[in-house]
């Protein structure tokens, strides 16, 4: 009796452990320092900034979209989004509640994105 009584108590225990050890619900969060750098040194325009826009922005704020699902806001080209407020688009992109959270009812964009358009802004909006 003894037995299946410490039998038990330890398979809870295994059962409980094994539960409560895959807390991580973001896969950012779990992998954020292994060997993926965020490179924010030199972003550049093309290679880093564009991308980011074209997955997440452009759905919405393209020279195609803006008019309807944009709110007239063109993302789309260096001259249009090198004129965007920083504050406000970062503020909007951060989801901070300081702005309209951005994407529109989708997933704030991961830390590297923020921190890429962010130093790209600080960088002197460079159209490289």
């Amino acid at each position: 009796m003894m037995m299946k009584k410490v039998f038990s108590v330890l398979i809870g225990s295994v059962v409980v452990s094994l539960m409560t050890s895959c807390y991580k619900d973001n896969e950012e969060e779990f992998y954020q320092n292994w060997g993926t750098a965020c490179d924010t040194a030199n972003v550049s325009y093309t290679s880093a900034v564009v991308p980011i826009l074209q997955s997440n922005c452009y759905g919405c704020h393209s020279l195609a979209a803006a008019a309807g699902s944009g709110a007239g806001i063109i993302l789309e080209g260096h001259d249009k989004f090198s004129a965007m407020n920083s504050t406000l688009l970062l503020n909007s992109i951060k989801q901070n509640g300081q702005a309209s959270p951005m994407p529109k009812g989708g997933n704030k964009l991961d830390n590297c994105s923020i921190s890429k358009i962010e130093a790209w802004f600080s960088q002197g909006k460079k159209n490289n």
